[in-house]
């Protein structure tokens, strides 16, 4: 979440405390993720000027991509808007990888943004991949079994309080 979620002084009139939303389904075929932050949202216009900058589209196709379009680019190799390269980001690497991993399972990912309010990612994968392997490493560097068809837990965590399970 190095990206999404603005420090607490730059929250405004959101609460000060972040929140980070991952839910699971299955239903329909398929395996259905969903990612939300109340963070800074995607600003699309920014995303273009990062890649135009970066050489990885001209500025003529620019003008003429909608938000959504633009908002897609941050699944690009290479693509990244950070300005300095830390543990967990600006390598253009994570959101390509995860992106191609998706596709290579039949999946589909799709954001939904909302600039300085939230930002929501969705990932489907169908059964015909889950139901042999139970192998996620695929989407998150380790294996992952699911063995529920669905789960939804909210918690609150403090700021920078690590958890593992």
């Amino acid at each position: 979440m190095d990206h999404g979620i603005e420090p607490t002084c730059e929250r405004g009139a959101k609460p000060k405390q972040a929140t980070l939303r991952l839910s699971c389904t299955a239903d329909n075929g398929k395996w259905s993720f969903k990612v939300y932050d109340d963070g800074r949202g995607i600003a699309p216009d920014q995303i273009a000027k990062r890649a135009v900058e970066r050489g990885m589209i001209d500025s003529s196709v620019c003008e003429s991509m909608d938000n959504q379009e633009k908002s897609l680019l941050i699944f690009a190799p290479g693509f990244s808007t950070a300005s300095v390269i830390t543990d967990i980001s600006g390598r253009g690497y994570g959101l390509s990888a995860l992106a191609a991993s998706v596709e290579s399972l039949g999946g589909v990912i799709k954001v939904r943004s909302e600039r300085g309010s939230f930002t929501e990612f969705s990932i489907e994968v169908p059964f015909a991949h889950s139901e042999h392997h139970h192998d996620w490493s695929a989407l998150t560097d380790s294996t992952q079994n699911l063995p529920v068809v669905s789960r939804k837990r909210d918690e609150t965590l403090p700021h920078g309080t690590p958890r593992s399970r």
